[in-house]
């Protein structure tokens, strides 16, 4: 993880001290999830920012702001990549997000999706950085 500091949220950012008690108050688990959602959206960000250097145009916020965790049978996505990486997909982690909401911290919504191919609908849960701040 470098060199960051134990206790200091994703981004290594000088932080209140309500947001480093509540960052504190997180366990280990908990804390990893936060840093890869915050990953995964700080990626997403850059990718619809550069949008127009690929001839495109970004899409709107409320639409890529929500970050997609889930696997199909034919692939993963990146936040679940990113946190099996870390071996923490397992049972627990519908319950982690679960954990993080309650907090204030995420937001959380659960649906289906239509898989491309004749692959039918998948479940996801959709993470969003909660309009809370510390």
């Amino acid at each position: 993880m470098g060199s960051r500091k134990t206790g200091t949220p994703a981004g290594g950012r000088t932080t209140s001290a309500k947001a480093r008690t509540r960052w504190r108050e997180l366990n280990d688990r908990q804390r990893a999830y936060l840093e890869a959602v915050y990953r995964a959206d700080q990626d997403e960000e850059a990718w619809q920012r550069s949008a127009w250097s690929r001839g495109g145009r970004a899409a709107p916020t409320d639409e890529w702001r929500w970050i997609l965790y889930g696997s199909t049978v034919f692939n993963e996505t990146p936040l679940r990549i990113a946190l099996k990486e870390k071996n923490l997909v397992d049972p627990g982690s519908g319950s982690t997000f679960a954990a993080l909401a309650e907090r204030g911290l995420l937001l959380t919504r659960h649906g289906t999706l239509p898989v491309p191919l004749g692959g039918g609908r998948v479940g996801y849960w959709g993470t969003s950085r909660s309009s809370t701040r510390g």
